[in-house]
């Protein structure tokens, strides 16, 4: 009896906290002692971004399908000698373990061919099919919603599809002189608009076809080639719903840019960014809060909350979230897709399944499985700052909230402790990703978060509820005041935050080491220490 409770005790899991995990065959083991979560949806995460960021193959990347190919073969064939060994049929703890390790090398094998598959299926080099110095046009499509610059023009990218320009020679055999020519190009080039041409690409929107004219540069801030157009011709409008989306989206940018809060809320709510206040976007970066401008899962959760709170008493909890996630996909189609928000989108979706079916919501499956999927929809997004240091940041977060809260729970007070041991996961997460894209980290943004997370999240309701009471006749003015002190408070704190001074971290290599021996470290003695306490409350408690 007493044999069976102590077997029972350290088999159990974290308290509070579900046995499911995706995939269904999660099982509780032990890492260094601690109690940890395997599902197959982690291994097909491990396999898949491996070697979706593993460094080019060279000649061994055509024998990567096959090695994958042959691995899972024999992965297969161990599962038919888990039912045929005999030693197995008679020991039913080996036959256990030999069909989970199955099951995990499965999923590993599994999760390399969707890497290969991905790696293979993101764009390629830039291939505008001329050489650069006699490229004179470039026809494609506007990929995205143009970001504006300082000097009054614009960014934006195009999917290539032709290249014109001229050859020294004629393509006619025997003829001399030069001659225009045109060839077919694909890949994807950042474009450099003029301030003249904005009106109209504003006009169309994204997914409109344009011929611009200009020159082939090299541009250190893509690290690539890019274009400098000088003049700009729409060759085809965007589709009817993309121009509806873009009327919407630009007559919500008139009605609040005349506001003094105008700039922060199209930034927070749309993420437009060309109206904001170059130093108050400088004082977020440098106060390390810059992510709190990147439309994410927090957004999400604001706009689907409020949705589901509202109707959740006529509705009930399951269709209130199913309202809440209706409501995201018509706001997720008029910001974009912005890799964070698509990460967000992804991830509530998928939650919502595993409220009304019996899908489980373990955090760390849910984003393994959001990682995959949005790979598998848009495999260029997965190289990009802001894919990287959202599922980075969110991985930290679930990873080290819970230790590093059992390490200070009684040493702060709650209100303070988790959001604290939310923002140390996440910029432990992302360190060295940062490190690597922007040579400074800036580690002040984990107190400052403290303070610009709260007043953001009322800055954002207030901006939902001010947008139809501006119609009604009195009732535009309080919150139009409420807004200013707002956005006066955060902008005084980003301010002060910015001041402390920036670490230089020009090896990002050495930050990301240090940065996963500090997490491991939180990790296992935040556990351990949870799971001493765990065994000391009872005593306690007498």
């Amino acid at each position: 009896m007493v044999t069976n409770i102590q077997a029972a005790r350290e088999n159990a899991p974290f308290p509070g906290r579900r046995t499911g995990t995706c995939g269904g065959t999660g099982q509780n083991k032990r890492f260094l002692g601690v109690p940890v979560k395997l599902s197959p949806v982690f291994f097909a995460f491990l396999g898949a971004g491996g070697i979706f960021y593993a460094p080019e193959w060279g000649g061994l990347g055509a024998a990567v399908p096959f090695l994958a190919v042959l691995g899972l073969g024999l992965l297969c064939a161990l599962r038919v000698l888990n039912t045929s060994l005999p030693f197995l049929a008679a020991d039913p703890r080996w036959k256990k373990r030999f069909r989970g390790a199955g099951i995990y090398c499965h999923a590993l094998g599994l999760g390399v061919l969707l890497g290969v598959a991905f790696r293979f299926a993101a764009p390629q080099e830039q291939r505008p099919g001329l050489l650069e110095t006699r490229i004179e046009g470039l026809a494609g499509v506007l990929r995205q919603d143009l970001r504006g610059l300082r000097n009054g023009g614009a960014v934006g990218y195009i999917e290539l599809e032709e290249a014109r320009g001229w050859t020294p020679g004629s393509l006619m055999p025997g003829a001399g002189g030069s001659g225009p020519v045109r060839a077919s190009a694909k890949g994807i080039m950042p474009v450099f608009f003029p301030p003249d041409s904005l009106p109209r690409l504003a006009a169309f929107g994204r997914r409109a076809r344009v011929y611009i004219e200009g020159k082939v540069e090299r541009s250190p801030a893509f690290g690539e080639t890019a274009f400098r157009a000088r003049g700009v011709h729409i060759l085809k409008g965007a589709p009817a719903l993309e121009q509806l989306r873009t009327g919407l989206r630009n007559s919500l940018i008139e009605r609040l840019s005349p506001h003094d809060w105008g700039s922060l809320a199209l930034a927070l709510l749309l993420g437009y960014r060309d109206a904001l206040d170059v130093d108050l976007a400088e004082a977020y970066r440098r106060a390390g809060c810059s992510h709190i401008l990147a439309l994410s899962g927090m957004h999400l959760a604001l706009i689907a909350g409020m949705v589901a709170l509202g109707l959740k008493k006529p509705l009930g909890l399951r269709f209130a979230a199913l309202a809440g996630g209706i409501a995201l996909l018509p706001y997720a189609f008029l910001v974009g897709p912005q890799p964070s928000l698509v990460r967000g989108l992804v991830m509530y979706i998928l939650g919502l399944i595993g409220i009304w079916g019996k899908f489980p919501r373990n955090s760390l499956s849910l984003l393994g499985l959001a990682f995959i999927i949005q790979l598998a929809l848009d495999p260029a997004s997965g190289k990009t700052p802001s894919f990287l240091l959202s599922y980075a940041g969110l991985g930290g977060l679930l990873l080290l909230r819970r230790p590093v809260e059992n390490l200070l729970r009684g040493r702060l007070p709650a209100l303070v402790l988790k959001p604290l041991a939310a923002s140390l996961g996440a910029f432990l997460g992302t360190a060295g990703i940062s490190a690597g894209f922007f040579g400074v980290l800036y580690p002040i943004g984990i107190a400052a978060g403290l303070i610009a997370v709260p007043l953001t999240f009322l800055f954002m309701i207030l901006t939902m509820a001010g947008i139809p009471l501006a119609a009604i006749p009195g009732a535009a003015a309080p919150v139009d005041t409420l807004l200013s002190l707002c956005y006066a408070l955060l902008k005084g704190t980003v301010g002060l935050a910015a001041m402390v001074p920036g670490i230089p971290a020009d090896r990002p290599l050495l930050w990301g080491i240090l940065t996963a021996f500090l997490s491991f470290l939180l990790f296992a003695w935040g556990n351990w220490y949870g799971i001493w306490r765990n065994r000391l409350a009872p005593f306690a408690a007498a």
